[in-house]
């Protein structure tokens, strides 16, 4: 799975991620500080509020083939 965000910084400006690493997965997680392996729609919210909490808005988060 790989995991497409678009998302606006404080400017208005878009920007677009790819999350297709474990090292990326492994850092969300740890950011929440969960000792539970959070199921894919946890960790869905999880990085929603990775990104409102850097200051970004109108996050939108896709899978990709």
């Amino acid at each position: 799975m790989k995991l497409v965000i678009t998302y606006k910084d404080a400017e208005d400006n878009v920007h677009q991620d790819h999350l297709v690493t474990a090292l990326d997965t492994a850092y969300l997680v740890n950011y929440e500080r969960q000792e539970v392996q959070p199921n894919e729609n946890m960790f869905q919210g999880y990085l929603q509020k990775f990104y409102e909490d850097g200051g970004c808005h109108h996050v939108e988060i896709k899978e990709e083939g």
